[in-house]
């Protein structure tokens, strides 16, 4: 009687999503030309001046814009995957999701030195006692206190009415 010996070869793959872009660096304010980036789902140009972000969902064939915090110090990098994107002008965050076509911005306190994450569907940020998320069906930033467990009430999205035009503070 023969014994076989079976060999498992474990392959392991670290795989980075075809829909994701990352800035390959940061983008100074005093850049001399406008930046387009994009994935499967939203394209995003940044203005020249960088002071406007106009993002395109491709699903719904609509374009929004919104004026960037005029912190003309401040770098910026953005990060788009999966049809959102992320920008970080100083101490502000920029939110987009292509499915909705809604943009918002989160103020943090001076100082703060958060970093938003996104990872599938979902933007999340740490910020001392306070959580914050912003999803891919979602119109605006939603937080929670994490000393309380209460919500924060900031969810208040940008959208524009569905043509080119600009983005608009909700209601």
């Amino acid at each position: 009687m023969m014994l076989f010996t079976k060999s498992t070869t474990v392959l392991l793959l670290t795989l980075v999503p075809l829909s994701t872009t990352l800035a390959q660096e940061t983008l100074r304010t005093d850049g001399n030309k406008a930046v387009r980036i994009q994935d499967n789902h939203v394209l995003l140009v940044l203005s020249q001046n960088r002071k406007v972000a106009t993002a395109y969902s491709i699903d719904r064939n609509v374009w929004n814009k919104i004026e960037l915090s005029p912190n003309s110090d401040a770098d910026i990098k953005p990060v788009i995957s999966n049809g959102m994107a992320i920008l970080r002008v100083g101490q502000t965050v920029y939110a987009y999701s292509a499915k909705t076509a809604a943009w918002d911005k989160l103020v943090l306190p001076k100082g703060s030195d958060a970093t938003p994450t996104l990872y599938g569907a979902v933007i999340t940020l740490n910020d001392d006692n306070s959580f914050y998320v912003f999803g891919l069906n979602a119109d605006g930033w939603s937080g929670v206190d994490l000393q309380t467990g209460e919500p924060l009430g900031i969810n208040r999205g940008y959208r524009g009415s569905g043509e080119q035009n600009d983005a608009r503070e909700r209601d």
